[in-house]
């Protein structure tokens, strides 16, 4: 049987924005063209999606708890939607289904399973992603290691638009948290871009960008293109959303200061009636609730080793390397997934022990990507 979360998943869709881009179609990045893209997908079946072992890119610690509140059984906000079996049947010889590889490979302080990383979101619109209900209550941490899939740029000026890592989802709301928005200016002028995109749903409405992160760096241009570690903190309290963000690039570099949003629902209501034409009673009656379930990847791009702490406080800088750079599963962890292709399968176990396993969702398929960061 398909989870309520998965069958409310494909009547919104999401995917990455951009406006002009030499290695992937043109995406505009309008109001009209978010409500688009995540009105598409009316599929209902339970089929779950498969892997399939074509497409190789181009290249071939636990958290301190101090850091945050940790509930004692992980803190489920709603109940486990459990594992979506592969009856879709693979699409290649080569493929195999999440379930035959990874379940048994690591345990709570065992190495985390081998292999390259995964990539994601191949089909343009599609569902080339995986989700789980359920999220730690109180607070979250989500980091997960990411890539674009483009080839550096032949010509200059280039761009490369949104890529979505994670997408968290709460009554009344979901927020996207991206990365790879990579512009390159010239050969000594580039820039990247990471960001929270909050939407007020019913309807599906773009509010604003928050954790606004958009510099040049000052590195290689390879490293831009290369692995970036992204991490996301998110808290719902009884009158607003408080946002943080940690951007890091490659393993050998020190994670970057942490950028903070703290937005109350007055202020999104307010925005939604006079920049985004809502009338007052639509206003008024948004009532965001606790976030309930969340997708990992959506856009084309190749990502590695994410993982969810339940956390409330700040995390030292500490903390962070040490998830940005953990070889070993960890129990202190609400969810912590090695997302590598190994075995002719992407592997979604959850490594903490807890069992919270992510699903391909349904109609999705991913496919197997370059060698991870470390």
């Amino acid at each position: 049987m398909t989870s309520p979360f998965l069958g409310r998943l494909l009547a919104v869709v999401l995917c990455a924005t951009c406006a002009s881009c030499a290695c992937v179609p043109p995406q505009d990045d309008d109001e009209d063209e978010h409500r688009r893209r995540r009105d598409a997908g009316t599929a209902t079946g339970d089929d779950g999606g498969t892997t399939d072992g074509g497409g190789e890119g181009e290249d071939g610690g636990e958290a301190d708890p101090d850091g945050g509140d940790v509930d004692p059984d992980g803190g489920d906000t709603e109940p486990d939607a459990g594992d979506v079996g592969p009856d879709g049947g693979p699409t290649s010889t080569d493929a195999g289904s999440v379930e035959d590889a990874g379940a048994a490979d690591a345990g709570p302080g065992d190495p985390l399973p081998g292999g390259s990383s995964i990539e994601f979101g191949r089909t343009l619109y599609g569902t080339d992603f995986a989700v789980r209900d359920g999220v730690p209550a109180g607070g979250l941490l989500f980091s997960v290691w990411s890539r674009i899939a483009d080839p550096p740029p032949s010509s200059i000026p280039w761009q490369r638009g949104n890529m979505d890592v994670f997408v968290l989802r709460g009554p009344d709301w979901h927020l996207r948290c991206l990365g790879g928005n990579i512009h390159v200016y010239s050969s000594d002028y580039y820039t990247y871009n990471a960001n929270t995109m909050l939407i007020a749903e019913s309807p599906n409405e773009w509010v604003e960008d928050y954790t606004f992160y958009l510099a040049d760096p000052g590195i290689p241009e390879a490293e831009v293109h290369g692995w970036v570690w992204l991490a996301w903190q998110v808290i719902v309290e009884s009158d607003a959303f408080v946002l943080r963000q940690w951007v890091k690039f490659g393993p050998a570099r020190a994670v970057l200061p942490m950028i903070e949003s703290r937005i109350t629902f007055a202020q999104v209501r307010d925005i939604l009636v006079n920049q985004r034409g809502w009338s007052s009673s639509a206003a008024n009656a948004w009532q965001p609730g606790q976030p309930s379930s969340f997708q990992v990847g959506s856009d084309y791009g190749y990502l590695f080793h994410a993982r969810m702490d339940p956390m409330s406080g700040v995390p030292t800088s500490t903390q962070l390397e040490a998830i940005a750079g953990a070889e070993l599963a960890s129990s202190a962890a609400w969810a912590d997934y090695a997302l590598t292709w190994h075995d002719g399968a992407a592997d979604l176990a959850d490594q903490s022990g807890h069992g919270r396993d992510l699903a391909i969702a349904p109609g999705g398929q991913l496919h197997q990507g370059p060698a991870p960061p470390y």
